[in-house]
């Protein structure tokens, strides 16, 4: 497989133009799946930054006279813990307010590392072509032939899972789409008259990437870095599930659901529960990237 075998995967991306902002707010009010999704990813947002004034109880406090007891549906149920307890007496609710900082610490710093890195080096062989292009394209490839989950568990296992690793881990595992992304954008508008007057302006080339180009790939950028979030939240919840991602007690809901496996049969909500809230959260951030991606192109629905 090479760089412009997916090329055609980054075709949806790629198809944004610059729009005024007006036609843009105005496509985007009408789009339900945007609305949608925005509106679940601010709601998630907001709860993770209101989580201690949420939370009914420490994420961290365990009771062991309250073990696994059922949210307030289910029998022996009460409002002291409205969705239940833990293995550990631990409150789920708080848990799982907690949980949702991690997932989305995870999923914008991995992702900021990676877009750092795919956009440097689409951008630079987008620009320059010839054998900075060849050069990356190789990177790329060699990048490719790699399985993502592998390496992860492979360098968590070997340096240890902690919340920093696991950043840093994913950061560098998935900027792979941003340079393919990247690249093409930029090859794009090269050759466009914007540039070439910039060039024969003399202005240099790092003002031309900063000032010129960038703005004009930002809209492909944005749909990437949507769906990268959520696919590093998914690498870390099955880093966590496997034991290798966040570490306890830290509130994972990916180790949320390791830790509820072994109940899942006579509590099944113990990983119910947080499945639910991983897939609501991965459903709302791809919502918002089909989004931006349908109000921005040059033709999207309407």
């Amino acid at each position: 497989m090479t760089a412009t075998d997916i090329s055609p995967q980054a075709a949806p991306a790629i198809e944004a133009a610059p729009r005024p902002a007006s036609d843009i707010w105005r496509r985007g009010r009408r789009h339900t799946g945007l609305l949608i999704g925005g509106g679940l990813v601010l709601m998630i947002v907001l709860i993770a930054l209101l989580a201690p004034l949420l939370a009914p109880h420490d994420p961290y406090l365990q009771d062991l006279n309250n073990r696994l007891v059922s949210p307030i549906w289910g029998e022996g149920g009460s409002w002291a813990h409205p969705l239940g307890t833990d293995a550990l007496g631990r409150d789920y609710l708080s848990r799982l307010l907690y949980g949702a900082r991690i997932s989305l610490l995870i999923g914008f710093g991995a992702t900021a590392i990676a877009g750092v890195i795919g956009t440097t080096m689409g951008v630079l062989a987008g620009y320059f072509g010839g054998r900075i292009d060849f050069i990356v394209s190789f990177i790329v490839n060699v990048r490719l032939a790699l399985p993502a989950m592998l390496v992860a568990l492979v360098v968590v296992a070997l340096v240890g899972g902690s919340l920093n690793v696991v950043i840093w881990t994913l950061g560098f595992l998935v900027w792979d789409r941003f340079a393919v992304v990247m690249r093409a954008a930029t090859q794009q508008i090269r050759s466009l008259d914007y540039l070439s007057a910039a060039r024969a302006a003399g202005a240099s080339v790092g003002r031309i990437l900063l000032t010129e180009v960038m703005p004009n790939v930002l809209g492909a950028l944005i749909v990437v870095a949507t769906l990268e979030i959520a696919q590093a939240i998914l690498f870390e919840a099955a880093l966590s599930f496997l034991g290798l991602g966040v570490q306890p007690p830290t509130p994972s809901w990916g180790l949320m659901i390791s830790e509820g496996k072994s109940h899942m049969f006579f509590r099944p909500w113990v990983i119910a529960l947080p499945g639910a809230a991983l897939f609501i959260l991965v459903l709302a951030i791809n919502l918002l990237g089909d989004g931006i991606r349908d109000v921005t192109a040059t033709e999207g629905r309407t």
